[in-house]
């Protein structure tokens, strides 16, 4: 039978032809057969097709259940390797909004067709498979798996890795994070502060530096070895790198399958400059000399790096497949991004690992480090990985892969609500739930701030925990909100200059910077839909439904700016105006016009603009728009003595011209002038002649004078403006489910209360005051505690009159300002709850209606819907008096007193300067009998009716609107100040008898509001020769009331005679009748002290004889002390009292009354004695020689008086006469009235007087006249006292309560070139004086009334001596002369004649009639 063979080459099956006409070849039907496509004979043959044959269940392997299914498969044919997709779960809504099943089976396996072995490679619900999406996408690039499925965004995992020791549960891959083809990024930017002890502190670092820019104090971080780091440094990097760098630092995360992550947020520029910006020094010259900031070099060396991670360090590779961490640099003016170093995963276990905030951390230690790697440019512009939010299709072509049918990216929110600020940094604070982004850069970036005279538009981007990232989203909010005492603005904020109000509140010097703030109104939310593409929001939770690992994750600030490039120009000084000596042109003004001088750089910052200009051109504009920012100034209008910050506002500065000085002057001199004014004027400098903005002008005044002081200027130009609408990222980023906790937080409400609220508001309260103290919110569970956090916005303040005076927060009267609370949450501890406190936005006063107009109620939300209120009330101050003076000094016959407030006015409590004497009222409560004042209510003024005199006490009151009051108590003093009645006399008897005893007697008198302190001790000793130097007992406290202030203490002593003598010590406390010991002492007025002691003397015994050469003579020598303490002194602190010329009061002088006979004639012929009886020496006490005794001694003869004498003897039958000496001093002390050069001297006095000693001449032997036997001249004298005390003190200028003012005194009229010349002139004018001791004259008038001054006739600078003496017997003769004498008690042969010539004064006059201070001596006798 014939055989038919027949092929099949060409594979065809063919039924559109009969059988008998199919072409060789093709066929007409079959079924499971196969073309043999072979290259033996059989070629194009059909053979049978095998069958299925199971095998293996993978079903029932994984365990997924009979409904497990197969949605996809990819056949690795060069590995003998099927790759499988199962899954169990049927997602039914698959087409409308996919769910997720966090029971759902789903697995990944690998067949081996040749060993027939199945690897379960990744199993978990987080695959989140369905049976309604299938896997169609499955590539294999080498060892990589891809697969995408339109449900899910793509993945991949590495078959090698996934499960290498065939595990039955793998768990190389078990989160979403892992299996992604777009990996996790890095959003947070790296820290720039860390802990240092309990402070935070930058990890900017200068450690090569030894000392700081004072260069004194140690550099605290200076790398150095040695005791105190002393030694050079061990830094190991290059010091100088960074200093001419603005460098940001950044990281990137390199994957296991060598993906790299896109570039984590960069850091602001690691820049502080050297001497933390500060010009020290000559700083300020370098730079307007130079044109340039020397110190404008970046000091930092050493930066720690603190690298936020998503995990802690030594999870990083298991969790998220981190192989290596590359740190990243850049610098601001290069494009280029380098890698200074690479940590290894090896090394991730190594590294020291640290959270703040839930937040892990790594430190990396930057060391001036020099890159190694730079980055290809494809890096530079990849920001997020473009990789498909979900894709159908997926292709490979040259090892890339292809998406097709894809979402690229998600729907972002289209608005979010915001506002934003710019202000002063907000103090340190970690990053917590309040403020998950925290508050740094006040302590990150210390010398970082945000430019002023900007437009700042803030933009939020979103991004997913992959990066995929949203568009720039803006706020919908289009109100003002105020939080706190700052306004928060819409989306696009204006920074203005900072005023000069700015300046008073934040001093330059700790200023710390300006930044931008967003406040958060509403959280950010995101609906996942499906149709729509909106993500949701993150949930990385597989236990729950929600799970959403592609909803938004993080956001990310970004500002937009446009104002880019600027120059500062450093300037040699502004001058504003015209130089010295230019006459200013016709049109223009000195205020409008001012000058710069352009040298170095600052000619190309403020460049000409030489387009369409002529060949012979030498004037210029510029273009160029200058902004002020620091300039000269002066005090009262004199040559610039300082610079300071100036506030431009929004106006710039023109520059018309530009040219050579000379030129542009009008300088056609010659040779040129020069301009002291203008900077290196003789070099002839270009110069800029700058149009002023009249409302505020620039500059120093031109010179004044021929010196001028140059200060540093500093304008700012205008910046370049950018034609990129980009947007700038920041280093402010964070988690959205933080921010979203701390809004919640922030508009939570829980309270029903306020929680340690009290308020304290006067009128005296300074602006910007917290009148509150920082209260919480009631917590309602507990009652009586606060709760941790929540929001409270101020709706209303309402007065007492229920007037609405301020709504919401907006600063009419007060502020609502916030203290987030910190840590740990306990209520015991206010630092860790939120605080509010109310401010104060004005100042207060406390009127006629301040019951009702200062009473608030503050009416507050808690949560936006919790209404909570408050209250408050302005409390008075009491006004003030001032000064209060205690003595008002008056002329007589003045008929008003204070007029303008010249001696005393009041204010009441308010700060407010113009509002501080409204409502004031004013009132005289006590005055002297008679009712001589009386006071305006309104002015303060006094008038006076009536003809007062002396001192008159007046009691001034001053009450205002509120009912408080002010006084004072003060004395109108017509004429001189009186003394205080503290300054008197009680007892005075006491005194003549304590100096009447048998023996020696001494005596303390004390002036003194302290009775407790006032020992006198042994003042007065034997340092002068006495005897029985330890018989100066006195007591050593004061007598009081009880003792009728007065003290006697007695000692008895036998003395060498021998003989038993008693001496009397006695003290007397002086106090003025009626007053207490408090008021001793002088603290008023002018006092006087009067001492008159004479000498009782018998006539020489019979059988004396006396020789013409004997100038021995018998005298009492008394050492006597006036000294001085002020008020509140000690015990030890007394010393020698002064008078009211500033000279010390001692009562040194010899009384020496002599009477010679050497021939036997008639006493009544003896006239010599009653002529030379006289003060033979004004200031020092003589011995019995007639030598004077030493000043050596504390108690010299500078503090004794000496009274000698030689009287008439028993040859002319005088026995039963006897003469008596007397030697005065006075003295004038307190408060000197004449010569205001004096100081006065108030306080306490004390006289001390002890009793006295002396011979009794004859044989010059030493016997003593007191106390012993043989007492000169006589025995009869021993137990009595031979000698007469008087002692006054008073008002010295109301003594003994005269009322005269006037004293008369006899002047010679010819002026003397010495003392002792004038002494020898008789006075012979009459002329006026206001004092009556002769001593204190301080001006003679030629008019009783004292009104017209004298002018001595013939005044020259040497002839200026006069003598003067009292005009007639009276006051001045009685008391103010010091007028040692004797007289006879029996005779009227030798009566005294009291006339101008008993004694003379003389003194130096000035032209003026004015005595020359200190100038007076009294006459002495020349024998």
């Amino acid at each position: 039978m014939a055989e038919v063979k027949n092929v099949f080459i060409k594979s065809k099956m063919n039924l559109d032809l009969d059988s008998r006409l199919v072409p060789s070849g093709e066929y007409r039907q079959g079924f499971n057969i196969q073309v043999s496509k072979s290259e033996g004979a059989d070629v194009g043959a059909l053979e049978n097709v095998l069958g299925n044959k199971e095998l293996a269940n993978l079903a029932t392997l994984s365990g997924g259940g009979a409904n497990t299914q197969i949605i996809g498969q990819f056949t690795d044919v060069s590995n003998n390797t099927i790759y499988i997709f199962l899954t169990n779960n049927t997602d039914a809504f698959y087409l409308t909004e996919p769910s997720f099943n966090t029971a759902g089976g789903n697995y990944i396996y690998s067949y081996n067709v040749l060993t027939g072995d199945s690897t379960l490679l990744v199993t978990g619900s987080f695959l989140n498979f369905s049976t309604t999406n299938p896997i169609y996408g499955v590539n294999m690039i080498e060892n990589l798996l891809f697969w995408t499925d339109n449900r899910n965004q793509p993945r991949k995992i590495n078959v090698n890795l996934a499960n290498p020791n065939l595990d039955i549960n793998p768990t190389y891959y078990t989160t979403e994070d892992q299996i992604s083809v777009t990996k996790y990024y890095p959003f947070q930017a790296i820290n720039l502060y860390k802990a240092n002890g309990d402070q935070y502190e930058t990890t900017m670092y200068d450690v090569v530096s030894q000392k700081l820019p004072d260069n004194v104090t140690l550099n605290p971080y200076f790398q150095g070895t040695g005791v105190g780091n002393t030694l050079p440094s061990t830094y190991p990097g290059d010091p100088d790198f960074l200093e001419d760098k603005f460098v940001r630092f950044s990281y990137r995360f390199k994957y296991d399958d060598n993906e790299y992550s896109p570039f984590a947020t960069f850091t602001q520029a690691c820049f502080i400059p050297k001497q933390d910006g500060f010009f020290l020094n000559e700083d300020e010259k370098e730079a307007y000399r130079s044109t340039i900031v020397s110190f404008m070099e970046n000091k930092v060396n050493e930066i720690l790096l603190q690298i936020p991670l998503p995990s802690a360090a030594n999870n990083l590779a298991n969790l998220y497949k981190i192989s290596e961490i590359d740190i990243l640099y850049k610098e601001a003016d290069r494009q280029t991004v380098e890698v200074v170093d690479t940590i290894l995963k090896t090394s991730f276990a190594s590294l020291t690992n640290y959270i703040i905030n839930n937040q892990n951390f790594i430190e990396y230690k930057y060391q001036g480090t020099k890159p190694f790697k730079t980055l290809p440019e494809s890096n530079l512009i990849r920001v997020f990985d473009k990789s498909p939010v979900k894709a159908l299709a997926q292709e490979i072509s040259g090892n890339r892969i292809i998406y097709g049918n894809y979402q690229d990216q998600h729907t972002p929110p289209a608005t979010l609500d915001y506002n934003v600020n710019v202000s002063k940094k907000i103090d340190f604070s970690l990053p917590i739930a309040q403020t998950p982004a925290g508050t740094t850069s006040y302590i990150e970036y210390p010398n970082s701030t945000i430019k002023q005279n900007r437009n700042y538009q803030v933009g939020v981007v979103l991004s997913d925990r992959y990066g995929r990232t949203s568009s720039v989203i803006l706020s919908s909010n289009q109100s003002q909100q105020i939080e706190g005492t700052d306004a928060f603005d819409v989306s696009t904020v204006f920074h203005n200059y900072r005023t000069a109000a700015d300046q008073t509140n934040i001093p330059i010097t700790s200023w710390p910077g300006d930044s931008l703030k967003v406040l958060f109104n509403t959280e950010i939310t995101s609906l996942k839909s499906f149709a729509n593409g909106n993500p949701g929001l993150y949930n990385g939770d597989t236990n729950s439904s929600l799970y959403n690992p592609l909803g938004w994750f993080s956001y990310k600030i970004v500002v937009k700016q446009f104002e880019q490039e600027y120059y500062n120009v450093y300037l040699p000084g502004i001058l504003r105006g015209y130089p010295k000596d230019i006459t200013i042109p016709d049109g223009d003004t000195a205020d409008s016009t001012a000058f710069i001088t352009l040298i170095n750089d600052n000619i190309n910052k403020v460049p000409r603009d030489l387009s369409e200009v002529g060949p012979e051109q030498k004037q210029y504009r510029s273009s160029v728009q200058l902004y002020g920012r620091v300039t000269p100034n002066y005090i009262a209008s004199t040559i610039p003595t300082f610079n300071e910050q100036f506030n431009p506002g929004i106006a710039t500065n023109t520059v018309n011209t530009i040219g050579e000085q000379d030129f542009v002057l009008g300088n056609t001199a010659s040779p040129p002038a020069d301009y002291i004014d203008i900077y290196q004027t003789i070099s002839n400098p270009y110069l800029g002649r700058i149009t002023q903005v009249l409302s505020n002008e620039i500059g120093g005044v031109p010179a004044q004078s021929t010196s001028y002081n140059f200060f540093l200027g500093i304008y700012e130009t205008a910046p370049v403006e950018s034609r990129l609408n980009i947007y700038y990222e920041t280093s402010t980023s964070g988690f959205i489910s933080e921010l979203n906790a701390a809004i919640a937080d922030g508009t939570a409400d829980t309270a029903n209360g306020l929680y340690a609220y009290t308020f304290n508001l006067t009128e005296a309260t300074a602006l910007s005051t917290e009148v509150s103290s920082q209260f919480g919110l009631l917590s309602p569970s507990s009652g009586d505690s606060p709760i941790q956090t929540g929001t409270l916005t101020l709706v209303s303040v309402v007065n007492g009159a229920g007037t609405t005076v301020q709504l919401g927060n907006n600063g009419t009267y007060f502020n609502l300002v916030s203290y987030p609370g910190t840590g740990a949450f306990d209520p015991t501890v206010p630092s860790t709850y939120d605080k509010w406190a109310l401010q104060t936005t004005r100042e207060f006063y406390y009127g006629p209606n301040a019951n009702i107009e200062g009473f608030f109620t503050f009416n507050f939300l808690s949560g936006g819907t919790t209404p909570l209120s408050a209250t408050g009330t302005l409390q008075n101050i009491a006004p003030t008096i001032s000064p209060k003076p205690s003595t008002i000094s008056l002329t007589e016959g003045v008929t008003t007193i204070n007029v303008g407030g010249a001696n005393f006015s009041a204010v009441n409590g308010t700060i407010i300067t113009a509002q501080q004497t409204n409502n004031l009222e004013y009132s005289i409560t006590s005055q002297p009998a008679g009712n001589l004042f009386s006071i305006n209510s309104s002015t303060a003024v006094i008038t006076v009716s009536g003809n007062p005199t002396g001192a008159n006490a007046l009691t001034i009151q001053v009450k205002d609107a509120g009912e408080a009051t002010d006084s004072f108590t003060t004395s109108a003093i017509f004429g001189e100040a009186p003394i205080n009645v503290g300054f008197g006399k009680t007892n005075e008897d006491m005194i003549s008898n304590a100096l009447y005893a048998q023996g020696g007697t001494s005596l303390a008198i004390y002036w003194t509001n302290n009775d407790a302190n006032a020992n006198a001790s042994q003042v007065l000793d034997g340092t002068l020769g006495g005897l029985n130097t330890n018989a100066l007992v006195l007591p050593t406290t004061l007598p009081g009331s009880t003792d009728n202030y007065f003290k006697k203490l007695t000692t008895t002593v036998v003395d060498s005679k021998p003989q038993q003598i008693e001496y009397a010590n006695s003290q007397y406390n002086a106090l003025g009748t009626g007053a207490s010991q408090s008021e001793g002492g002088l603290t008023a007025g002018t006092a006087y002290i009067r001492l008159n002691i004479s000498f009782l003397n018998d006539t020489f015994p019979e059988g004396f004889n006396s020789t013409s050469s004997s100038s021995v003579f018998p005298y009492a020598m008394f050492p006597i002390v006036l000294q001085y303490r002020a008020t509140g002194g000690g015990a030890s602190d007394w010393v020698t009292a002064k008078d009211i010329e500033g000279q010390d009061i001692q009562f040194g002088s010899t009384q020496k009354n002599q009477y010679n006979y050497y021939n036997t004639v008639s006493i009544s012929q003896q006239t010599a004695l009653q002529n030379n009886g006289a003060l033979a020496n004004s200031s020092r006490a003589n011995n019995y020689n007639g030598t004077q005794v030493d000043n050596t001694s504390t108690n010299s003869g500078a503090n004794a008086f000496t009274s000698s004498q030689v009287s008439v003897g028993s040859i002319n039958s005088q026995q039963s006469d006897f003469l008596q000496s007397t030697v005065s001093k006075t003295f004038a002390f307190g408060t000197s009235e004449s010569y205001s050069t004096i100081d006065n001297k108030l306080g306490d006095y004390r006289l001390i007087i002890r009793y006295p000693y002396g011979v009794d001449g004859s044989g010059l032997t030493s016997d003593y006249i007191v106390p012993g036997a043989q007492q000169f001249p006589v025995d009869d004298w021993y137990g009595s006292s031979m000698f007469e005390y008087n002692i006054d003190w008073g008002d010295f200028y109301y003594p003994n309560n005269t009322l005269e003012t006037s004293f008369a005194y006899r002047v010679s009229f010819a002026g003397y070139n010495a003392q002792n010349s004038a002494l020898q002139d008789s006075p012979d004018i009459t002329l006026y004086a206001r004092e009556w001791m002769g001593k204190y004259v301080s001006q003679f008038f030629t008019d009783a009334a004292l009104t017209q001054a004298w002018s001595p006739n013939n005044y020259s600078a040497i002839t200026g001596w006069h003598s003067y003496s009292p005009h007639e017997s009276g006051y001045v003769a009685d008391n103010g002369m010091e007028f040692s004498n004797f007289i006879n008690n029996n005779s009227t042969n030798y009566t005294q004649i009291y006339s101008e010539t008993n004694r003379r004064w003389a003194a130096f006059f000035e032209s003026t009639g004015k005595k020359r201070v200190a100038t007076a001596i009294p006459s002495v006798t020349n024998s």
